[in-house]
């Protein structure tokens, strides 16, 4: 199976679209919608890569979260608005909605293998993003403390 695909293409335009579309439910300001669209698109593509080359869900939800995470940040200082805008809309691509869905169907359902499969797959995705997120806040936490004794030092 080759990477490039027209099914990626179409996947990261639509990543582009629906992150856009829950910064505008969410009423975040206009002058970030093409940043928020653009971490979608790229939370996708990485999410997608790791996916291709390692083949574990944790390890491709917690790279992605890292690096959405980190332009998130990095976004908020530069156009001083809150990182979790930046973070939410951004990581709504990888997001496991429908397979936590089908988890509560099967479950319904009486089908406790693919319940627990399904449960197990949405915990790992979870995690990632979680982990990653709290990875990059503790280190940009510490960054700015640092940044604020090294001021009020001056």
């Amino acid at each position: 199976m080759s990477f490039w695909t027209t099914q990626l293409l179409i996947r990261l335009i639509t990543s582009y679209i629906g992150s856009c579309a829950f910064a505008i439910v969410f009423k975040i300001n206009r002058r970030h919608l093409w940043l928020v669209g653009f971490s979608g698109m790229v939370a996708y593509f990485i999410y997608h890569s790791m996916l291709y080359t390692t083949a574990s869900v944790f390890a491709a939800s917690f790279v992605c979260a890292l690096v959405v995470a980190t332009f998130g940040e990095m976004c908020a200082r530069w156009f001083r608005a809150p990182a979790v805008v930046f973070w939410v809309t951004g990581l709504i691509p990888i997001v496991p909605g429908g397979d936590s869905y089908y988890a509560m169907k099967f479950l319904l359902q009486g089908d406790m293998a693919q319940a627990l499969d399904k449960i197990i797959f949405t915990g790992q995705v979870a995690l990632g993003i979680a982990g990653g997120i709290v990875l990059v806040s503790i280190i940009f936490g510490i960054l700015t403390d640092r940044a604020r004794k090294k001021a009020q030092n001056r």
